[in-house]
């Protein structure tokens, strides 16, 4: 893909070529790689400081999230659903201080949350939290 301005891209159910991407599209807001047979993401991904969304939902393969997530520091969307393989989360996710929404539904293989989860004070939503091997599902919003 040429080097563009591009801000969304949504690439459900195809597989994709996700170096290249995220190496040439910087300015990306929004990106959907849900469905798309990722089994890993490159160091590159913290790289898109503008990143406000972010969906990997059903990607089974996907085992780690890159280090350093916590250089997106505008996200505010992380959708991980039924990513089955997933087996931690970044432990740097508590800096994420403009996170709204964290969609960990079915990730199956985690067994705690990152140490520091109440920083997130932004945070509304997240259907599901893991203590040990216990999972407390809830659609309801978190109140503080």
């Amino acid at each position: 893909f040429p080097k563009t301005k591009i801000r969304t891209f949504l690439c459900t159910g195809r597989s994709m070529n996700v170096d290249m991407l995220l190496r040439n599209w910087k300015c990306l807001r929004a990106l959907d790689l849900s469905r798309c047979g990722v089994n890993s993401l490159p160091s590159e991904l913290v790289m898109l400081l503008h990143l406000r969304y972010l969906d990997l939902s059903y990607n089974s393969e996907l085992k780690l999230l890159p280090n350093s997530f916590s250089k997106l520091v505008k996200l505010q969307t992380l959708r991980l659903q039924q990513c089955n393989s997933l087996n931690k989360l970044p432990e740097d996710l508590p800096e994420l201080a403009k996170l709204r929404v964290l969609d960990i539904k079915c990730c199956s293989a985690l067994t705690s949350m990152p140490t520091g989860m109440g920083k997130l004070t932004d945070l509304n939503k997240m259907p599901l939290f893991v203590a040990g091997d216990r999972f407390t599902h809830s659609e309801r919003s978190i109140v503080y």
